[in-house]
């Protein structure tokens, strides 16, 4: 059997609520459901398919480590890569936000850039309106 429900009622009989009361009912908030049908999935436990997908985020994870490894290799050596079609792209990005890529960044300048992509990256989780 699965207590579903809320475990502050179930484990705090005797402890008051905000008003100072205690709860007199608190057993009526509470839902008990067998195990073989709350819990089966397809044959499946509710562990398995978290660690299944674990397992293929990992297993994702290792093949691609060898050619995304060459791939910055490669990059970071300027030498010709698979994804070099995309330069006059990237050249008027860099155009359009007037960053001099030959140039390199003091802290000031680091910690502005970091700022700023961390609050673009946050606006959504505090703006968005299906929460």
């Amino acid at each position: 059997m699965i207590v579903i429900g809320c475990p502050f009622l179930k484990m705090n009989k005797d402890f008051p609520n905000r008003k100072g009361q205690i709860p007199l009912q608190p057993d009526k908030y509470l839902k008990t459901i067998p195990l073989e049908k709350g819990c089966d999935i397809g044959g499946m436990t509710n562990m398995a398919i978290p660690t299944l997908i674990c397992m293929f985020v990992f297993a994702v994870a290792v093949c691609l480590a060898i050619p995304l490894g060459r791939y910055l290799s490669l990059v970071y050596q300027g030498k010709r890569s698979l994804l070099d079609f995309l330069q006059p792209l990237e050249n008027r990005l860099y155009r359009f936000c007037r960053i001099n890529e030959k140039a390199g960044m003091n802290w000031k300048q680091y910690l502005s850039a970091i700022s700023t992509k961390t609050s673009f990256a946050l606006l959504p989780v505090f703006c968005c309106p299906f929460r």
